[in-house]
C-alpha cells in the first residue's frame, strides 16, 4: 500500500474500549460481580432487569433450556478449521496478503501478544465464542483491532455489547462506550467493528433474537418451580398421627378433665410436643408412641395429574423452542425421532447464517490488519462449513472433492494457490511445481462407480442404471441373443 493511502487510515495505538470492570485503582482486586442464583427467585431475577438485553442475559443464566440453546448454537457455529485468504482488487488471490493474514492468525492462535507480562488468550475460536455469546444475547457483536505503539495489529478482542450506546453523527451513528465510572468513550474509529443480527432500520440498537423466548422461558421457570414444590408436598408419603381422644383424656388428672380451659391447654401441649418430635424425625429413625396415639401414612394415590402436566409441559416446550430459535430435538425435547433429521437440517441452516455474520466481521478486522501492514488487499475469513457428521464419515466425500479440484486445476480453471488453500488451508509449499493448466489430469468422468447416485450412466453402453443393486449383480460377461452379442 502506498504511504499516502495508509495515512488515510486514522488509527490510535492501544485499546480504545477497555472492559467495563477496569478503570479503578491500579493493582486493586477486581470485584466479582456474579450473583449467586441458588437462593434467588428465578422469575423475579429476570423481571428486575433494566432492559431487554439484560433480561435475556439473566434468563440465559437461570433457564436450563435457554442456556443449552445458546451453548449449542455457539459450539455448532464455531467449526474446527478455518481459512484466511487475501484477494487483490481484481478478485485474484494475493500471495503476500494471504501470507500476512495467515501469519497474524497463527500468531494470535499460538503466541502471546506481549511476552513481558500476563496476557489473556487471543485465539480466534475464543474470540468467536465471546462474539457469538453477545450476538445471541444482545442481538449484536462488536470487536476491536488493538494496535501496538507502532500502530501495527497486536490482537483482536471482543467489546461488551451491553455497554454500547449510539451517538447521532447527523448522517450516521457511531458507538459510545460506557465505562466503570459512567464516563463515555466515543468509538468513532476504523478499528471498531460491529455487526447486528436482523437489524431494523428505525433504531441503531440491536434486539436479541431470543427476546421472543422471554415469556415462554418465564412460564417454564415458574412452572418448574411450582412442580418442584408440589413434588415434595404431594408425591411423597406423609406421616399422620391420630390421638384417641377418650383414651387420652383418661390419662389426665381429674382436675384437668373437669376444667374445659385446662383441657384445651393440655391438648395444645400434647400436639405441640408431637409436632416438635416429628419435625426432627429422620426417615431411618424409630417412632415410639403410647397406644392412645396411632401413626400412619397417607399418599395421593388416587390423584392422576400426569397427563395434564405432560400436555402443559409440551405446550411450554414448543413455545420456548420457537422463541429461542432452536428446534426441540437439538435441546433434547423432541418427541419424535422421525422429525430429528429435518429439524437438524433447519438448525444447521440457521447456524450457517450466524456463522456467515461472524465470518464477515472477522474478515473486516483482518482486512484492516493487513492494510496497516502495507498490503493492498482484502481478506476473506471463513470457518469450515457446519456438518453434524463425524469427519471420518465425510472422508469419501473429501476424496471426490479433491478429484474435482485437481481436474479443474489441470484444466486451468483454478490457480495453484486457490486449490492449495481449498485442500490444505495454506499456500503451496516452497518448491511447489505449478500445475495450473498443464492438463495433467484429463480423462473421462467415472460416473458408473458413484455409489451415491441412483441414475448412474454406463459410459460404455450409454444405458442408465437406476439401482445400486443392479450394479452389484450385473455380470461382466456379454449377454444377449446367441450369434449376435455372444460371438457365436
Amino acid at each position: 500500500m502506498a504511504t499516502t493511502e495508509k495515512a488515510k487510515i486514522k488509527v490510535k495505538p492501544g485499546a480504545q474500549a477497555p472492559p467495563p470492570y477496569l478503570g479503578g485503582v491500579k493493582s486493586a482486586l477486581v470485584t466479582n460481580s456474579s450473583q449467586n442464583t441458588l437462593s434467588l427467585d428465578r422469575s423475579n431475577f429476570a423481571r428486575s432487569s433494566r432492559d431487554m438485553g439484560e433480561a435475556v442475559a439473566r434468563l440465559c443464566r437461570v433457564s436450563p433450556d435457554l442456556s443449552q440453546a445458546v451453548a449449542t448454537k455457539i459450539s455448532t457455529t464455531i467449526s474446527k478449521n478455518y481459512t484466511v485468504v487475501a484477494y487483490d482488487s481484481l478478485g485474484r488471490i494475493s500471495v503476500p496478503g494471504t501470507e500476512a493474514a495467515q501469519l497474524l492468525s497463527a500468531h494470535w492462535d499460538r503466541e502471546s501478544p506481549d511476552y513481558t507480562m500476563f496476557t489473556r488468550s487471543t485465539d480466534i475460536r475464543s474470540l468467536s465464542a465471546s462474539l457469538l455469546f453477545d450476538s445471541f444475547r444482545y442481538g449484536g457483536m462488536m470487536a476491536e483491532l488493538v494496535l501496538d505503539k507502532s500502530r501495527l495489529p497486536s490482537y483482536i478482542k471482543s467489546v461488551d455489547t451491553s455497554q454500547i450506546k449510539w451517538a447521532d453523527n447527523k448522517t450516521t451513528t457511531y458507538p459510545v462506550y460506557k465505562t466503570k465510572q459512567d464516563s463515555e468513550v466515543h468509538l468513532n474509529y476504523p478499528t471498531i467493528f460491529y455487526s447486528a443480527t436482523q437489524q431494523t432500520g428505525d433504531t441503531p440498537y440491536a434486539e436479541s433474537p431470543l427476546q421472543t423466548a422471554l415469556q415462554p422461558s418465564m412460564w417454564d421457570v415458574e412452572f418448574a418451580d411450582t412442580l418442584r414444590r408440589a413434588a415434595t408436598k404431594n408425591l411423597l408419603q406423609r406421616l399422620t398421627i391420630t390421638i384417641d381422644s377418650e383414651a387420652w383424656v383418661k390419662t389426665l388428672s381429674l382436675e384437668d378433665q373437669n376444667d374445659t380451659k385446662k383441657l384445651a391447654e393440655r391438648a395444645k401441649e400434647t400436639v405441640a410436643s408431637l409436632e416438635a418430635q416429628l419435625e426432627t424425625l429422620s426417615p431411618e429413625s424409630s417412632l415410639v408412641l403410647f397406644d392412645t396415639i396411632k401413626a400412619s401414612d397417607i399418599s395421593n394415590a388416587n390423584r392422576s395429574e400426569d397427563r395434564s402436566i405432560a400436555v402443559l409441559q409440551s405446550l411450554i416446550s414448543g413455545q420456548l423452542s420457537s422463541g429461542a430459535k432452536i428446534l426441540p430435538s437439538i435441546i433434547g425435547r423432541g418427541e419424535s425421532s422421525a422429525n430429528g433429521s429435518t429439524e437438524s437440517l433447519l438448525f444447521l441452516k440457521a447456524m450457517t447464517a450466524a456463522q456467515n455474520e461472524l465470518n464477515i466481521l472477522l474478515s473486516r478486522a483482518f482486512t484492516l490488519a493487513i492494510k496497516l501492514m502495507g498490503q493492498d488487499a482484502n481478506v476473506k475469513f471463513e470457518f469450515a462449513a457446519i456438518d453434524l457428521r463425524p469427519s471420518i464419515e465425510l472422508e469419501s466425500f473429501f476424496v471426490m472433492r479433491q478429484a474435482r479440484l485437481l481436474k479443474e486445476l489441470s484444466l486451468g480453471l483454478r490457480s495453484d494457490e486457490e486449490v492449495a488453500i481449498e485442500l490444505t488451508g495454506t499456500l503451496p509449499p516452497v518448491g511447489y511445481k505449478p500445475l495450473s493448466g498443464t492438463m495433467f489430469d484429463v480423462g473421462p468422468v467415472d460416473t458408473k462407480n458413484n455409489s451415491y447416485s441412483n441414475t448412474s450412466v454406463d459410459t460404455a453402453s450409454g444405458k442408465s442404471d437406476s439401482t445400486q443393486n443392479t450394479k452389484d449383480t450385473q455380470s461382466d460377461a456379454p449377454t444377449g441373443v446367441p450369434g449376435k452379442n455372444s460371438g457365436k
